[in-house]
């Protein structure tokens, strides 16, 4: 297993199988926002992990919900991938080390190849944590359970 950090506060762990991407493979991914803290990915599996962050602080952060997030983040990735096809198949929880956040997912197309997406919003401590991930439609069943195993790995400082 790799294990990667966010703001020492969010650990993950992936298969051996993926790598992070380099910062010419990242340019040519498209973004919503700023832009995330980490992209991994198993060429092997054909699934991108995204994680990204939003620090807000206590107070401002109080007055957002994962919810909120996740419903702000979705708008722009709506806006964005409209050429893509995109479809929201629609939002739910997800559980995240043990925490619980909200979900939503989706799918697009890209280069005649159908997609499917899932991205999961957590707060702690003032910052939301946005982990996405990205797969062929093709090969859902066993993306999916390699996604929900490093959801469930995932450990938290806070």
């Amino acid at each position: 297993m790799k294990e990667l950090t966010i703001l020492d506060t969010l650990t993950l762990s992936v298969p051996d199988r993926f790598r992070e991407m380099n910062e010419s493979e990242k340019k040519s991914l498209r973004y919503v926002g700023s832009g995330p803290a980490a992209v991994l990915k198993s060429e092997e599996d054909h699934m991108i992990v995204n994680l990204g962050y939003k620090s807000l602080g206590r107070l401002m952060s109080s007055l957002f919900s994962e919810e909120t997030l996740a419903k702000g983040a979705e708008k722009g990735i709506r806006k964005a991938s409209g050429a893509y096809g995109y479809r929201l198949l629609g939002f739910g929880e997800c559980r995240v080390g043990g925490k619980t956040g909200t979900s939503f997912r989706y799918t697009y197309q890209v280069q005649g190849i159908d997609m499917a997406a899932e991205c999961c919003v957590v707060k702690v401590n003032g910052t939301f944590f946005y982990l996405y991930v990205y797969y062929r439609e093709e090969r859902k069943e066993e993306s999916c359970r390699i996604w929900k195993e490093i959801l469930e790995r995932v450990r938290w400082a806070a």
